[in-house]
Order: structure tokens, then sequence, then C-alpha cells
């Protein structure tokens, strides 16, 4: 992986992503030696492997949030297993909470960020990934 990111022009700061499961393995069994930085993600699928040359790695926000107050929305405030909601009795989205009905007002607060992989290289990929590893 580290060859690959190298013939793409990068390879200087390679952080390896793995499952939590994995990052401990990769612990135990390399070593104080091993200095690739290994930072555990529950969203990597265990058995798969990527290797990011961070330096190209950039993100960007906003300067500011931008705020909105909204009368109208209605809530579903069911956070374990929250259905459609839809007509019925008794109506299958319990509880729920129209803000119109009840004279409330909510407030939204959107952050714009936005994330990239950077590079002046003919090849701009600066991610490799492997899967089905088994340590």
């Amino acid at each position: 992986m580290v060859g690959a990111l190298v013939a793409a022009y990068g390879g200087r700061d390679v952080v390896l992503v793995v499952n939590p499961q994995q990052a401990t393995s990769i612990k135990i069994l390399s070593g104080p030696k091993f200095d690739l930085p290994v930072l555990p993600s529950s969203s990597v699928t265990a058995g798969t492997v990527l290797a990011i040359e961070s330096s190209s790695f950039v993100s960007g926000l906003a300067a500011e949030p931008e705020f909105q107050t909204v009368t109208q929305p209605l809530f579903h405030y069911e956070d374990t297993s929250p259905t459609d909601i839809t007509g019925g009795t008794p109506s299958p989205a319990v509880p729920a909470r129209s803000l119109w009905q009840t004279d409330s007002i909510a407030l939204k607060m959107t952050l714009k960020i936005c994330w990239a992989m950077r590079t002046a290289a003919p090849n701009p990929v600066h991610v490799a990934y492997m899967q089905n590893v088994s340590w």
C-alpha cells in the first residue's frame, strides 16, 4: 500500500485506518518499532486496511454557522426504532410533536464543511487499501 502511495507521489505521512479489532492486533503484533500511526474506525469493515497520505488530506469550514428559525416541522421523538409518520389510529409515529400546533419555534444551525485530498501530481489518488486482511 505504501508503494502505491509512493507511485502516486505520496508516502511521506502515511496513516493506517483500520477496524478497532485490527488496530489492537497491529499494536500487539508489531511491537514498539512500528512507527506508522494506526487510527481505529468502526466505519471500516474488519479485514480492510486503508493507507492514507495524511499530508494530502485537507478540510475547510465556513467562517460562521448559518442559523434559521422554523415553525412548521413535525418532530418524531422516537430514537430507538422510529417508524414513518403516517395516519392511523393511533398514529404509528408516537411520540411526535408539531411545532405549528404547539406554537413552538425550532432553531436550525448549519455549518458548511468540506473534505478533500489534494496533490499536484498527475495521479491525485493518495489513498490505498487492502481487503480480506487476516491479521
